[in-house]
């Protein structure tokens, strides 16, 4: 069933945004005019693949991935596809960007934790995320995409749903909400954080 007056969307803990749809539904967009989404998915792997949001928010301009955890699975790729760019810099660019309505990209990664912190693996992973959005900071500005990598941090999953309320209770009154880095930019993002 469609949402089509939601404008601004944020999802905690969805782990399968599939989750949200009839399977062999009709494809009609759940959220039609959702300008603004947040996922937020505590402790998983993934967000999933940004084809669903360009099916069911085909009006998103501003997305924020939080919590983003590696290894990313698919969907730094699936990023770098709906922005027009490689998601590695030694991989050629796209031809074309499949989410064109995109103009503003918040990405923030959870830390590794203690146990993740011994396992070279895991810190690998972690470099080449962080290496993904070192390239993103440089590759999106040309696509017209403003982006802004936030500083990892670490909140509990609980503490998720209070900061998110009150994002949402800023963003009511007309102020900036979970939205609050683009209007800092980068530079600024990263002093407020550390």
């Amino acid at each position: 069933m469609p949402f089509p007056r939601v404008r601004e969307l944020v999802l905690l803990g969805l782990p399968d945004v599939g989750e949200l749809v009839v399977p062999h539904a009709s494809v009609t967009p759940l959220f039609p005019a959702a300008t603004h989404l947040h996922l937020v998915r505590k402790g998983l792997a993934g967000h999933g693949d940004m084809d669903f949001w360009r099916v069911h928010a085909p009006h998103a301009t501003h997305i924020r991935i939080s919590c983003l955890r590696a290894p990313f699975g698919k969907f730094m790729p699936s990023l770098a596809n709906s922005v027009g760019i490689a998601h590695l810099p030694d991989l050629p660019p796209q031809r074309r960007r499949a989410y064109p309505t995109i103009r503003a990209v918040i990405l923030h990664q959870d830390p590794p934790t203690e146990l993740e912190q011994k396992r070279v693996a895991t810190l690998e992973a972690y470099a080449l995320l962080s290496n993904s959005f070192a390239h993103f900071q440089n590759a999106c500005p040309d696509q017209g995409v403003k982006i802004v990598v936030v500083p990892p941090f670490y909140m509990h999953f609980e503490d998720w749903d209070v900061r998110l309320r009150e994002d949402w209770l800023e963003r009511m009154v007309g102020g900036p909400g979970c939205w609050k880095e683009l209007e800092l930019g980068n530079e600024q993002a990263n002093m407020e954080t550390t």
